[in-house]
């Protein structure tokens, strides 16, 4: 009885270990495309960032349209919206869905397959936790980038129009995904 209490003490603190260092995703749920998908996806990566305005920034969040030369422009809850590059305290891009799902199992399975290892789990179920929760919140963190005013060039792979607003685009045609 005493294994089965010890398996479950890893379990619970390999799963809070691996929610608190993972990067969540501000994107609506199945927004995102998945890694392979996300080079041809038609839409922008998801944009989270803070308008400077007095002590504390004004957060917005919606797709990349475009990055001209001094602004930025979004898609946010269906209306467009563009601001100067310099208003822009932070900038958070997210590209892809991390889908951190399995890794999170493998190294949860990998750690309870250490109740076979009998007093040498001491040794192996802290080792598979510690490189699991590495492994996924690395992986949790690859498609986000962030970005200051003097950084938005990097960030036009990721609009859904990387050379900028097309020239008589009608604004009001632009849809959400």
């Amino acid at each position: 009885m005493r294994v089965l209490s010890a398996r479950s003490a890893w379990a619970a603190l390999l799963a809070g270990w691996c929610l608190a260092s993972c990067a969540s995703s501000t994107a609506p749920k199945g927004w995102l495309p998945q890694a392979v998908g996300a080079q041809s996806a038609a839409h922008g990566g998801w944009l989270s960032f803070q308008v400077k305005d007095g002590s504390r920034g004004t957060l917005h969040e919606g797709e990349l349209l475009a990055i001209q030369a001094d602004s930025i422009f979004i898609l946010e809850h269906g209306a467009w919206f563009g601001l100067p590059t310099a208003q822009v305290a932070k900038a958070t891009l997210t590209a892809y869905d991390a889908n951190t799902g399995p890794l999170a199992l493998w190294t949860l399975g990998g750690t309870l397959s250490t109740a076979s290892h009998g007093v040498g789990l001491i040794i192996s179920a802290p080792v598979w936790i510690i490189t699991g929760t590495i492994a996924t919140a690395s992986q949790s963190r690859a498609p986000r980038t962030t970005f200051t005013p003097a950084t938005w060039e990097r960030a036009r792979a990721h609009a859904r129009f990387p050379q900028g607003l097309p020239e008589g685009l009608d604004r009001s045609s632009l849809r959400p995904k």
